[in-house]
Protein backbone atom coordinates (compact mmCIF):
# COMPACT_ATOMS: atom_id res chain seq x y z
CA UNK A 1 0.00 0.00 0.00
CA UNK A 2 1.30 3.64 -0.67
CA UNK A 3 2.52 6.41 1.38
CA UNK A 4 -1.05 8.33 2.64
CA UNK A 5 -1.27 11.66 0.60
CA UNK A 6 -4.03 12.60 3.32
CA UNK A 7 -6.18 11.77 6.23
CA UNK A 8 -10.05 12.51 6.80
CA UNK A 9 -10.96 12.28 10.68
CA UNK A 10 -14.28 10.92 11.38
CA UNK A 11 -17.39 11.83 8.78
CA UNK A 12 -20.30 13.99 10.69
CA UNK A 13 -23.73 13.70 9.14
CA UNK A 14 -26.83 16.59 9.54
CA UNK A 15 -30.55 15.42 8.96
CA UNK A 16 -33.43 17.08 8.90
CA UNK A 17 -36.39 16.63 11.26
CA UNK A 18 -39.08 14.98 9.46
CA UNK A 19 -38.99 11.07 8.13
CA UNK A 20 -41.03 9.75 5.45
CA UNK A 21 -41.37 5.77 5.72
CA UNK A 22 -42.59 3.34 2.88
CA UNK A 23 -46.20 3.05 3.89
CA UNK A 24 -46.61 7.16 5.07
CA UNK A 25 -45.53 7.63 1.17
CA UNK A 26 -47.84 5.21 -0.65
CA UNK A 27 -50.71 6.65 1.19
CA UNK A 28 -49.40 10.50 0.45
CA UNK A 29 -48.57 8.89 -3.59
CA UNK A 30 -52.33 6.85 -3.48
CA UNK A 31 -54.22 9.90 -2.43
CA UNK A 32 -52.29 12.30 -4.88
CA UNK A 33 -53.57 9.98 -7.62
CA UNK A 34 -57.14 8.93 -6.38
CA UNK A 35 -58.14 9.93 -9.88
CA UNK A 36 -55.79 7.65 -11.76
CA UNK A 37 -55.52 4.00 -10.53
CA UNK A 38 -52.97 2.96 -12.81
CA UNK A 39 -50.47 5.82 -12.35
CA UNK A 40 -50.70 4.73 -8.03
CA UNK A 41 -50.43 1.13 -9.40
CA UNK A 42 -46.89 2.14 -11.94
CA UNK A 43 -45.14 4.49 -8.71
CA UNK A 44 -46.29 1.71 -6.32
CA UNK A 45 -43.62 -0.62 -8.19
CA UNK A 46 -41.04 1.49 -8.64
CA UNK A 47 -41.28 2.50 -5.18
CA UNK A 48 -41.07 -1.24 -3.88
CA UNK A 49 -38.14 -1.80 -6.55
CA UNK A 50 -35.99 1.27 -5.23
CA UNK A 51 -34.74 -0.49 -2.06
CA UNK A 52 -35.53 2.68 0.24
CA UNK A 53 -37.11 2.11 3.69
CA UNK A 54 -37.95 5.86 4.82
CA UNK A 55 -35.71 9.27 4.34
CA UNK A 56 -35.42 12.43 5.79
CA UNK A 57 -36.91 15.85 4.69
CA UNK A 58 -36.79 19.47 5.43
CA UNK A 59 -40.75 19.90 4.95
CA UNK A 60 -42.95 17.76 6.81
CA UNK A 61 -44.30 14.92 4.57
CA UNK A 62 -47.97 16.16 4.20
CA UNK A 63 -46.66 19.53 3.41
CA UNK A 64 -44.73 18.32 0.59
CA UNK A 65 -47.59 16.41 -1.09
CA UNK A 66 -50.09 18.81 -0.68
CA UNK A 67 -47.77 22.27 -1.62
CA UNK A 68 -44.64 21.05 -2.81
CA UNK A 69 -45.70 19.17 -5.81
CA UNK A 70 -47.65 22.39 -7.53
CA UNK A 71 -45.21 25.15 -5.91
CA UNK A 72 -42.95 27.19 -8.39
CA UNK A 73 -39.44 28.06 -9.33
CA UNK A 74 -38.93 30.73 -6.57
CA UNK A 75 -40.56 28.17 -3.69
CA UNK A 76 -38.54 25.80 -4.49
CA UNK A 77 -35.66 28.02 -4.29
CA UNK A 78 -36.58 29.46 -1.15
CA UNK A 79 -37.03 26.22 0.42
CA UNK A 80 -33.73 25.37 -1.19
CA UNK A 81 -31.99 28.39 0.48
CA UNK A 82 -33.30 28.15 4.24
CA UNK A 83 -32.73 24.26 4.66
CA UNK A 84 -29.76 24.18 2.63
CA UNK A 85 -28.01 26.73 4.79
CA UNK A 86 -29.16 25.76 8.06
CA UNK A 87 -27.65 21.94 7.62
CA UNK A 88 -24.68 23.52 6.22
CA UNK A 89 -23.87 24.94 9.62
CA UNK A 90 -25.01 21.96 11.35
CA UNK A 91 -22.49 19.66 9.13
CA UNK A 92 -19.45 22.50 9.55
CA UNK A 93 -19.48 22.48 12.93
CA UNK A 94 -20.36 19.23 13.69
CA UNK A 95 -17.42 17.70 11.38
CA UNK A 96 -14.71 20.17 12.92
CA UNK A 97 -16.13 19.14 16.46
CA UNK A 98 -15.52 15.66 15.79
CA UNK A 99 -12.05 16.57 14.48
CA UNK A 100 -11.22 18.92 17.64
CA UNK A 101 -10.55 22.10 15.58
CA UNK A 102 -12.32 25.53 15.25
CA UNK A 103 -13.25 27.38 12.08
CA UNK A 104 -10.23 29.39 11.85
CA UNK A 105 -8.08 26.20 11.59
CA UNK A 106 -8.94 25.59 8.40
CA UNK A 107 -7.45 26.27 5.24
CA UNK A 108 -9.94 25.75 2.18
CA UNK A 109 -13.65 24.55 2.32
CA UNK A 110 -14.58 22.69 -0.33
CA UNK A 111 -18.56 23.02 -0.66
CA UNK A 112 -20.61 20.70 -3.30
CA UNK A 113 -24.67 20.68 -3.91
CA UNK A 114 -26.38 19.92 -6.75
CA UNK A 115 -29.92 20.54 -5.86
CA UNK A 116 -30.20 24.31 -5.76
CA UNK A 117 -27.94 27.35 -6.78
CA UNK A 118 -27.02 30.61 -4.40
CA UNK A 119 -25.15 33.43 -5.29
CA UNK A 120 -22.51 34.34 -3.57
CA UNK A 121 -22.64 30.60 -2.52
CA UNK A 122 -24.17 29.06 0.69
CA UNK A 123 -19.99 28.34 1.65
CA UNK A 124 -19.52 32.29 1.64
CA UNK A 125 -22.11 33.25 4.41
CA UNK A 126 -20.60 30.08 6.56
CA UNK A 127 -17.47 31.53 6.01
CA UNK A 128 -18.39 35.07 7.37
CA UNK A 129 -20.74 34.29 10.19
CA UNK A 130 -18.85 30.88 11.57
CA UNK A 131 -15.52 32.81 12.05
CA UNK A 132 -12.89 31.41 9.92
CA UNK A 133 -10.50 32.99 8.38
CA UNK A 134 -10.53 35.43 5.75
CA UNK A 135 -7.44 33.45 3.85
CA UNK A 136 -9.70 30.49 4.20
CA UNK A 137 -9.85 28.93 0.33
CA UNK A 138 -13.57 28.72 -0.61
CA UNK A 139 -14.56 25.88 -3.79
CA UNK A 140 -17.93 25.70 -4.24
CA UNK A 141 -19.22 23.48 -7.04
CA UNK A 142 -22.84 22.37 -7.98
CA UNK A 143 -22.24 20.09 -11.12
CA UNK A 144 -20.71 16.66 -9.89
CA UNK A 145 -24.26 15.51 -8.75
CA UNK A 146 -23.79 12.11 -6.74
CA UNK A 147 -20.13 12.08 -7.79
CA UNK A 148 -19.69 14.52 -5.47
CA UNK A 149 -18.97 12.38 -2.66
CA UNK A 150 -15.15 10.77 -3.82
CA UNK A 151 -14.83 14.41 -5.81
CA UNK A 152 -14.65 16.34 -3.50
CA UNK A 153 -12.41 14.36 -0.96
CA UNK A 154 -10.17 13.95 -4.20
CA UNK A 155 -9.84 17.73 -4.33
CA UNK A 156 -8.64 17.82 -0.58
CA UNK A 157 -6.09 15.15 -1.20
CA UNK A 158 -5.09 17.29 -3.58
CA UNK A 159 -4.45 20.47 -1.75
CA UNK A 160 -3.01 18.73 1.17
CA UNK A 161 -0.56 16.92 -1.34
CA UNK A 162 0.44 20.61 -2.31
CA UNK A 163 0.06 21.98 0.98
CA UNK A 164 1.08 19.09 3.46
CA UNK A 165 0.47 20.97 6.90
CA UNK A 166 -2.96 22.10 5.33
CA UNK A 167 -6.60 21.35 6.95
CA UNK A 168 -9.64 21.25 4.52
CA UNK A 169 -13.53 21.11 5.35
CA UNK A 170 -15.11 19.16 2.51
CA UNK A 171 -19.33 19.73 3.07
CA UNK A 172 -22.35 18.49 0.98
CA UNK A 173 -25.18 19.87 1.48
CA UNK A 174 -28.39 17.78 -0.56
CA UNK A 175 -31.89 19.50 -0.46
CA UNK A 176 -33.25 16.57 -2.97
CA UNK A 177 -36.87 17.44 -1.95
CA UNK A 178 -37.08 20.88 -3.47
CA UNK A 179 -37.12 19.41 -6.61
CA UNK A 180 -39.84 17.35 -6.23
CA UNK A 181 -42.75 17.57 -8.81
CA UNK A 182 -46.28 16.42 -9.22
CA UNK A 183 -45.50 14.72 -12.42
CA UNK A 184 -46.19 11.43 -13.81
CA UNK A 185 -42.54 10.51 -15.92
CA UNK A 186 -40.34 7.58 -14.90
CA UNK A 187 -37.66 10.45 -14.18
CA UNK A 188 -39.63 12.86 -11.90
CA UNK A 189 -41.10 9.23 -10.10
CA UNK A 190 -37.76 8.20 -9.51
CA UNK A 191 -36.91 11.62 -7.83
CA UNK A 192 -40.16 11.65 -5.39
CA UNK A 193 -39.68 8.18 -4.42
CA UNK A 194 -36.02 7.75 -3.98
CA UNK A 195 -33.97 10.61 -3.05
CA UNK A 196 -33.40 12.59 0.19
CA UNK A 197 -32.36 15.03 2.66
CA UNK A 198 -29.20 15.19 4.71
CA UNK A 199 -25.74 16.96 4.38
CA UNK A 200 -22.69 15.69 5.68
CA UNK A 201 -18.79 16.70 6.29
CA UNK A 202 -15.50 15.90 7.38
CA UNK A 203 -12.08 17.29 8.05
CA UNK A 204 -9.19 15.96 5.63
CA UNK A 205 -5.46 17.23 7.03
CA UNK A 206 -2.21 16.48 4.86
CA UNK A 207 0.77 14.39 6.17
CA UNK A 208 2.08 16.94 8.28
CA UNK A 209 -0.95 18.68 9.92
CA UNK A 210 -0.20 17.82 14.09
CA UNK A 211 -3.93 15.88 13.18
CA UNK A 212 -2.97 13.61 10.68
CA UNK A 213 -1.52 11.09 13.54
CA UNK A 214 -4.09 11.85 15.98
CA UNK A 215 -7.39 10.53 14.42
CA UNK A 216 -8.48 7.08 15.79
CA UNK A 217 -11.15 6.71 13.60
CA UNK A 218 -10.56 7.49 9.89
CA UNK A 219 -9.74 7.05 6.16
CA UNK A 220 -6.02 6.99 4.76
CA UNK A 221 -6.24 8.73 1.22
CA UNK A 222 -4.29 7.30 -0.79
CA UNK A 223 -5.39 7.12 -4.88
CA UNK A 224 -7.70 9.27 -6.88
CA UNK A 225 -8.84 8.00 -10.25
CA UNK A 226 -11.69 9.45 -12.40
CA UNK A 227 -13.35 8.16 -15.59
CA UNK A 228 -15.99 9.65 -18.08
CA UNK A 229 -17.92 6.88 -19.91
CA UNK A 230 -18.02 6.85 -23.44
CA UNK A 231 -21.44 8.46 -25.08
CA UNK A 232 -23.41 9.05 -21.34
CA UNK A 233 -23.39 12.95 -21.44
CA UNK A 234 -27.21 12.56 -21.41
CA UNK A 235 -27.44 9.99 -19.19
CA UNK A 236 -28.39 12.20 -16.01
CA UNK A 237 -29.43 15.99 -16.33
CA UNK A 238 -31.66 18.61 -15.46
CA UNK A 239 -34.30 20.60 -17.42
CA UNK A 240 -35.20 23.46 -16.18
CA UNK A 241 -39.05 24.92 -16.36
CA UNK A 242 -40.99 27.53 -14.28
CA UNK A 243 -41.06 24.96 -11.75
CA UNK A 244 -37.80 24.44 -11.14
CA UNK A 245 -35.11 22.31 -11.53
CA UNK A 246 -36.11 18.38 -12.68
CA UNK A 247 -34.24 15.32 -12.65
CA UNK A 248 -33.77 13.51 -16.07
CA UNK A 249 -32.25 9.68 -16.18
CA UNK A 250 -31.50 7.52 -19.27
CA UNK A 251 -32.68 3.96 -19.11
CA UNK A 252 -29.16 3.48 -20.71
CA UNK A 253 -27.32 3.69 -16.71
CA UNK A 254 -28.96 0.81 -15.46
CA UNK A 255 -26.38 -0.43 -17.94
CA UNK A 256 -23.90 1.88 -17.14
CA UNK A 257 -21.29 -0.50 -15.03
CA UNK A 258 -19.92 -2.42 -17.56
CA UNK A 259 -17.49 -0.21 -18.91
CA UNK A 260 -16.86 1.18 -15.62
CA UNK A 261 -16.10 -2.35 -14.05
CA UNK A 262 -12.55 -2.92 -16.10
CA UNK A 263 -11.40 0.71 -15.27
CA UNK A 264 -11.94 -0.56 -11.24
CA UNK A 265 -10.29 -3.52 -11.57
CA UNK A 266 -7.03 -2.39 -13.60
CA UNK A 267 -6.35 1.08 -11.35
CA UNK A 268 -7.08 -1.74 -8.09
CA UNK A 269 -4.16 -4.05 -9.62
CA UNK A 270 -2.39 -0.89 -10.77
CA UNK A 271 -2.01 0.28 -6.84
CA UNK A 272 -1.39 -3.62 -5.56
CA UNK A 273 -4.93 -3.88 -4.14
CA UNK A 274 -7.25 -7.80 -4.03
CA UNK A 275 -10.62 -6.82 -3.82
CA UNK A 276 -11.01 -10.70 -1.93
CA UNK A 277 -8.82 -9.63 0.76
CA UNK A 278 -11.24 -10.47 3.61
CA UNK A 279 -10.67 -6.78 5.50
CA UNK A 280 -11.62 -5.27 1.89
CA UNK A 281 -14.01 -2.33 1.92
CA UNK A 282 -16.25 -0.83 -0.38
CA UNK A 283 -17.87 2.61 -0.06
CA UNK A 284 -19.89 2.86 -3.02
CA UNK A 285 -23.03 5.28 -4.08
CA UNK A 286 -24.28 4.63 -7.89
CA UNK A 287 -27.22 6.19 -7.26
CA UNK A 288 -29.74 3.71 -7.14
CA UNK A 289 -30.17 -0.02 -6.29
CA UNK A 290 -30.62 -1.87 -9.82
CA UNK A 291 -27.31 0.20 -10.61
CA UNK A 292 -25.46 -0.72 -7.34
CA UNK A 293 -26.71 -4.45 -7.77
CA UNK A 294 -25.07 -4.66 -11.40
CA UNK A 295 -21.55 -3.19 -10.12
CA UNK A 296 -21.48 -5.86 -7.51
CA UNK A 297 -22.46 -8.82 -9.56
CA UNK A 298 -19.30 -7.35 -11.74
CA UNK A 299 -16.80 -7.11 -9.20
CA UNK A 300 -17.99 -10.20 -7.18
CA UNK A 301 -19.08 -12.65 -9.91
CA UNK A 302 -18.45 -15.57 -8.02
CA UNK A 303 -20.78 -14.52 -4.93
CA UNK A 304 -23.79 -13.86 -7.99
CA UNK A 305 -26.88 -16.54 -7.45
CA UNK A 306 -28.57 -17.97 -10.50
CA UNK A 307 -31.47 -16.53 -12.27
CA UNK A 308 -34.68 -17.04 -11.20
CA UNK A 309 -34.33 -16.63 -7.40
CA UNK A 310 -35.95 -13.14 -5.89
CA UNK A 311 -33.73 -10.78 -6.57
CA UNK A 312 -33.90 -8.65 -2.87
CA UNK A 313 -33.65 -12.03 -0.99
CA UNK A 314 -30.80 -12.55 -3.33
CA UNK A 315 -29.07 -8.99 -2.74
CA UNK A 316 -29.81 -9.02 1.08
CA UNK A 317 -28.19 -12.69 1.26
CA UNK A 318 -24.77 -11.73 -0.08
CA UNK A 319 -24.53 -8.15 1.31
CA UNK A 320 -21.70 -9.47 3.88
CA UNK A 321 -19.75 -11.41 1.09
CA UNK A 322 -20.28 -8.19 -1.15
CA UNK A 323 -18.26 -6.07 2.03
CA UNK A 324 -20.88 -3.32 1.31
CA UNK A 325 -23.80 -3.72 3.70
CA UNK A 326 -23.26 0.03 5.05
CA UNK A 327 -24.12 1.32 0.99
CA UNK A 328 -27.33 -0.82 1.28
CA UNK A 329 -28.07 0.40 4.64
CA UNK A 330 -27.57 4.40 3.93
CA UNK A 331 -29.50 3.60 1.05
CA UNK A 332 -32.24 1.68 2.46
CA UNK A 333 -32.47 4.27 6.03
CA UNK A 334 -31.50 7.75 3.86
CA UNK A 335 -32.81 7.16 0.46
CA UNK A 336 -30.15 8.41 -2.06
CA UNK A 337 -28.47 12.06 -0.60
CA UNK A 338 -26.52 12.77 -3.68
CA UNK A 339 -22.71 14.15 -2.46
CA UNK A 340 -23.73 13.61 1.29
CA UNK A 341 -23.89 9.44 0.68
CA UNK A 342 -20.32 8.32 0.87
CA UNK A 343 -19.35 10.64 4.05
CA UNK A 344 -22.45 9.05 5.76
CA UNK A 345 -21.38 5.62 4.45
CA UNK A 346 -17.77 6.37 5.90
CA UNK A 347 -19.08 7.30 8.97
CA UNK A 348 -21.31 4.63 9.35
CA UNK A 349 -18.64 1.87 8.79
CA UNK A 350 -15.52 3.20 10.52
CA UNK A 351 -17.97 3.07 13.86
CA UNK A 352 -19.12 -0.03 13.35
CA UNK A 353 -15.02 -1.40 13.11
CA UNK A 354 -13.95 -3.27 16.39
CA UNK A 355 -12.18 -1.28 18.56
CA UNK A 356 -9.20 -3.04 17.77
CA UNK A 357 -6.54 -1.06 16.27
CA UNK A 358 -5.93 -2.55 12.18
CA UNK A 359 -6.32 -0.95 8.56
CA UNK A 360 -8.81 -2.18 6.35
CA UNK A 361 -8.25 -1.74 2.56
CA UNK A 362 -10.43 0.11 0.90
CA UNK A 363 -12.10 1.40 -2.34
CA UNK A 364 -14.65 4.12 -2.49
CA UNK A 365 -16.66 4.80 -6.21
CA UNK A 366 -19.38 7.41 -6.81
CA UNK A 367 -21.11 7.97 -10.30
CA UNK A 368 -22.21 11.46 -11.50
CA UNK A 369 -23.31 13.41 -14.56
CA UNK A 370 -21.30 13.23 -17.65
CA UNK A 371 -21.57 9.92 -16.91
CA UNK A 372 -18.42 10.98 -14.57
CA UNK A 373 -16.86 8.22 -12.47
CA UNK A 374 -15.03 9.19 -8.95
CA UNK A 375 -12.82 6.42 -7.34
CA UNK A 376 -10.27 7.04 -4.43
CA UNK A 377 -8.10 3.82 -3.10
CA UNK A 378 -6.45 3.92 0.51
CA UNK A 379 -7.48 2.55 3.90
CA UNK A 380 -10.17 2.82 6.80
CA UNK A 381 -8.78 2.29 9.73
CA UNK A 382 -8.63 2.60 13.49
CA UNK A 383 -5.96 3.64 16.19
CA UNK A 384 -5.55 3.79 19.77
CA UNK A 385 -6.10 7.55 21.28
CA UNK A 386 -2.80 8.68 22.14
CA UNK A 387 -2.55 11.44 25.22
CA UNK A 388 -2.13 14.63 22.10
CA UNK A 389 -5.33 13.21 20.67
CA UNK A 390 -6.84 12.61 23.92
CA UNK A 391 -6.22 16.61 25.08
CA UNK A 392 -6.71 17.91 21.07
CA UNK A 393 -10.07 16.39 20.45
CA UNK A 394 -11.69 16.45 24.26
CA UNK A 395 -15.21 14.49 22.61
CA UNK A 396 -16.96 11.33 22.05
CA UNK A 397 -17.50 9.77 18.78
CA UNK A 398 -21.18 9.67 18.48
CA UNK A 399 -24.70 8.51 16.39
CA UNK A 400 -25.73 5.63 14.32
CA UNK A 401 -25.78 4.03 17.89
CA UNK A 402 -21.99 3.73 18.43
CA UNK A 403 -19.61 6.08 21.19
CA UNK A 404 -16.04 5.68 21.81
CA UNK A 405 -15.36 6.68 24.87
CA UNK A 406 -12.02 8.74 25.41
CA UNK A 407 -9.68 6.96 28.32
CA UNK A 408 -9.90 9.18 31.07
CA UNK A 409 -10.53 8.58 34.71
CA UNK A 410 -14.35 8.82 36.05
CA UNK A 411 -15.28 11.56 38.32
CA UNK A 412 -17.02 9.21 40.81
CA UNK A 413 -17.35 5.69 41.63
CA UNK A 414 -18.25 3.13 38.75
CA UNK A 415 -21.41 1.34 38.54
CA UNK A 416 -24.66 2.30 37.36
CA UNK A 417 -27.32 4.86 39.05
CA UNK A 418 -30.70 4.51 38.76
CA UNK A 419 -31.56 7.56 36.77
CA UNK A 420 -29.34 10.58 35.52
CA UNK A 421 -31.05 14.14 35.45
CA UNK A 422 -29.10 16.36 33.25
CA UNK A 423 -30.20 20.24 34.25
CA UNK A 424 -30.29 21.68 37.62
CA UNK A 425 -32.82 24.72 36.69
CA UNK A 426 -36.01 24.73 38.93
CA UNK A 427 -37.79 21.51 36.82
CA UNK A 428 -34.22 19.51 36.95
CA UNK A 429 -33.52 20.37 40.97
CA UNK A 430 -36.93 19.67 42.11
CA UNK A 431 -37.07 16.25 40.25
CA UNK A 432 -33.62 15.26 41.53
CA UNK A 433 -34.82 15.97 44.92
CA UNK A 434 -38.10 14.20 44.53
CA UNK A 435 -36.38 11.27 43.17
CA UNK A 436 -33.92 11.22 46.21
CA UNK A 437 -37.06 11.45 48.69
CA UNK A 438 -38.10 8.16 46.90
CA UNK A 439 -34.89 6.45 47.14
CA UNK A 440 -33.69 6.57 43.67
CA UNK A 441 -30.34 6.17 43.86
CA UNK A 442 -29.53 10.24 41.45
CA UNK A 443 -26.93 11.79 39.78
CA UNK A 444 -27.25 15.67 38.20
CA UNK A 445 -25.34 17.77 35.90
CA UNK A 446 -25.10 21.06 34.90
CA UNK A 447 -23.21 22.53 32.51
CA UNK A 448 -23.48 26.23 34.33
CA UNK A 449 -20.99 26.81 37.54
CA UNK A 450 -23.76 29.16 39.12
CA UNK A 451 -26.95 29.43 39.61
CA UNK A 452 -29.07 31.55 36.89
CA UNK A 453 -28.23 35.25 37.80
CA UNK A 454 -30.89 36.94 35.29
CA UNK A 455 -34.01 38.48 36.71
CA UNK A 456 -36.31 35.96 35.69
CA UNK A 457 -39.33 34.95 37.29
CA UNK A 458 -40.93 31.09 37.80
CA UNK A 459 -44.21 29.67 38.50
CA UNK A 460 -44.52 27.05 40.63
CA UNK A 461 -48.36 25.58 40.67
CA UNK A 462 -50.47 24.41 43.40
CA UNK A 463 -49.92 20.87 42.67
CA UNK A 464 -46.22 21.70 42.38
CA UNK A 465 -46.07 23.56 45.88
CA UNK A 466 -47.18 20.35 47.60
CA UNK A 467 -44.76 18.10 46.08
CA UNK A 468 -42.55 20.44 47.09
CA UNK A 469 -44.05 20.87 50.48
CA UNK A 470 -43.39 17.26 50.96
CA UNK A 471 -40.04 17.58 50.59
CA UNK A 472 -39.65 20.35 52.84
CA UNK A 473 -38.71 23.46 50.30
CA UNK A 474 -41.67 25.33 50.71
CA UNK A 475 -41.30 26.80 53.95
CA UNK A 476 -38.18 28.00 52.89
CA UNK A 477 -39.02 28.93 49.67
CA UNK A 478 -41.76 31.71 50.84
CA UNK A 479 -38.84 32.75 53.34
CA UNK A 480 -36.52 33.26 50.72
CA UNK A 481 -38.55 34.41 47.21
CA UNK A 482 -40.13 37.31 46.45
CA UNK A 483 -43.71 35.85 46.08
CA UNK A 484 -45.97 37.67 43.34
CA UNK A 485 -49.65 37.80 45.03
CA UNK A 486 -51.05 39.47 42.39
CA UNK A 487 -53.52 36.53 41.84
CA UNK A 488 -54.33 36.73 45.29
CA UNK A 489 -55.30 40.43 45.19
CA UNK A 490 -57.59 39.43 42.28
CA UNK A 491 -59.25 36.92 44.30
CA UNK A 492 -60.75 39.81 46.91
CA UNK A 493 -61.45 41.95 43.80
CA UNK A 494 -63.33 38.93 42.46
CA UNK A 495 -64.91 38.31 45.69
CA UNK A 496 -65.73 42.04 45.93
CA UNK A 497 -67.22 42.44 42.74
CA UNK A 498 -70.41 40.54 41.99
CA UNK A 499 -69.87 39.58 38.77
CA UNK A 500 -71.42 36.09 38.04
CA UNK A 501 -68.34 35.09 35.84
CA UNK A 502 -65.50 36.62 38.28
CA UNK A 503 -67.28 34.66 41.20
CA UNK A 504 -66.95 31.42 39.01
CA UNK A 505 -63.03 31.81 38.40
CA UNK A 506 -62.64 32.65 42.29
CA UNK A 507 -64.54 29.39 43.10
CA UNK A 508 -62.62 27.05 41.12
CA UNK A 509 -59.01 29.47 42.54
CA UNK A 510 -60.91 28.68 45.39
CA UNK A 511 -61.22 24.65 45.20
CA UNK A 512 -57.58 24.78 44.42
CA UNK A 513 -56.43 27.22 47.40
CA UNK A 514 -58.57 24.96 49.98
CA UNK A 515 -56.43 21.51 48.43
CA UNK A 516 -53.45 21.95 50.44
CA UNK A 517 -53.09 25.80 50.95
CA UNK A 518 -51.27 27.08 48.34
CA UNK A 519 -52.67 29.74 45.66
CA UNK A 520 -53.08 28.27 41.86
CA UNK A 521 -49.82 30.62 40.61
CA UNK A 522 -47.05 31.31 42.72
CA UNK A 523 -43.66 33.50 41.12
CA UNK A 524 -40.19 33.48 42.64
CA UNK A 525 -36.63 34.16 41.51
CA UNK A 526 -35.08 31.28 39.27
CA UNK A 527 -31.75 32.41 41.10
CA UNK A 528 -33.30 31.99 44.20
CA UNK A 529 -35.20 28.77 43.65
CA UNK A 530 -31.86 27.24 42.22
CA UNK A 531 -30.14 28.16 45.34
CA UNK A 532 -32.49 26.55 47.44
CA UNK A 533 -32.39 23.46 45.49
CA UNK A 534 -28.88 23.00 45.48
CA UNK A 535 -28.57 23.46 49.26
CA UNK A 536 -31.18 20.75 49.53
CA UNK A 537 -29.35 18.16 47.05
CA UNK A 538 -25.96 18.76 48.44
CA UNK A 539 -27.69 18.46 52.25
CA UNK A 540 -29.34 15.07 51.04
CA UNK A 541 -25.61 13.74 49.55
CA UNK A 542 -27.12 13.34 46.44
CA UNK A 543 -24.28 13.91 43.63
CA UNK A 544 -24.42 17.13 41.53
CA UNK A 545 -21.68 18.27 39.34
CA UNK A 546 -21.75 21.98 38.33
CA UNK A 547 -19.95 23.28 35.00
CA UNK A 548 -20.40 19.68 33.67
CA UNK A 549 -21.70 19.78 29.86
CA UNK A 550 -23.20 16.71 28.10
CA UNK A 551 -21.42 15.75 25.15
CA UNK A 552 -23.23 12.58 23.60
CA UNK A 553 -26.02 10.00 25.29
CA UNK A 554 -25.78 6.22 24.26
CA UNK A 555 -28.17 3.32 24.76
CA UNK A 556 -26.40 0.43 25.47
CA UNK A 557 -26.99 -3.59 24.35
CA UNK A 558 -27.97 -3.91 28.23
CA UNK A 559 -30.71 -1.47 28.36
CA UNK A 560 -28.95 1.17 30.09
CA UNK A 561 -27.34 4.61 28.90
CA UNK A 562 -24.42 6.05 29.39
CA UNK A 563 -24.26 9.35 29.17
CA UNK A 564 -20.56 11.19 28.70
CA UNK A 565 -19.99 14.59 30.02
CA UNK A 566 -17.44 16.85 30.06
CA UNK A 567 -16.07 19.41 32.59
CA UNK A 568 -15.79 23.06 31.12
CA UNK A 569 -12.61 23.99 32.65
CA UNK A 570 -10.76 20.73 32.41
CA UNK A 571 -12.38 19.65 29.36
CA UNK A 572 -11.71 16.26 30.13
CA UNK A 573 -14.51 13.75 29.17
CA UNK A 574 -16.25 11.05 31.36
CA UNK A 575 -18.73 8.07 31.02
CA UNK A 576 -21.80 7.78 33.78
CA UNK A 577 -23.89 5.11 33.33
CA UNK A 578 -27.97 5.05 34.53
CA UNK A 579 -30.74 3.08 33.71
CA UNK A 580 -32.89 6.44 32.54
CA UNK A 581 -32.03 9.62 31.76
CA UNK A 582 -34.15 12.59 32.64
CA UNK A 583 -33.01 15.98 30.06
CA UNK A 584 -34.20 18.81 31.88
CA UNK A 585 -31.61 21.32 29.91
CA UNK A 586 -33.68 22.71 28.05
CA UNK A 587 -35.64 23.59 24.48
CA UNK A 588 -31.97 22.61 22.63
CA UNK A 589 -31.34 19.48 24.84
CA UNK A 590 -28.41 17.59 24.10
CA UNK A 591 -29.54 14.19 25.60
CA UNK A 592 -33.01 14.69 23.66
CA UNK A 593 -31.34 15.17 20.81
CA UNK A 594 -29.23 12.26 20.63
CA UNK A 595 -31.64 9.62 22.10
CA UNK A 596 -34.17 10.60 19.61
CA UNK A 597 -32.87 12.44 16.55
CA UNK A 598 -29.88 10.78 16.00
CA UNK A 599 -27.46 10.84 12.39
Amino acid sequence: MSIPTSYISLPFVAVPPYVLEVKQLKAFIQQYFQDDPQQYQRISTVIDHTFVAKRHLVQPPEVLFEIGMNRGAHESHQVYQSAAYQLLVQAALGSLKEAGLQPSDIDTVIFASCTGISMPSLSSKMLKELGFKDTCVNLPVSQWGCAAGVAGLKWADIFCRAHPEAAVLTLYVEICSSMFHGESDLSSMICNVLFGDAAAGAVVVGPKHPLALNITRGFEYCHSEELVVPSSFDWMKYDVSDKGLHFRLSPEVRNSMGPVCPFLTAFLKEHNMDINDPDFKVIVHTGGPKILRELLHLLYPAHSSGEGTDQTARDLENINAYRVEHSFDVLRNFGNIAGATILTIMRKMLLDLPDVPHTYPCMMISCGPGMGVQEGLGSLFVRKPTKNSIESRNAVIRNFGRIIPLSVPKPIKSGTFDCIVIGNGPTGGFLTILLNQYGVNTINFDQHEDAYKYATSVNVDAASLRRLDYCGLTQKMFADGKVASCLQKQVMANLSSKDPVALLNTERAAKQFGDGGFCPMNFFSQEELENNTRNEITKNSVPLFYGWSVESVRKNDSGDYSVFVKHQKTTAVYEVKAQRIIACDGAHSEAVRNIFFPN
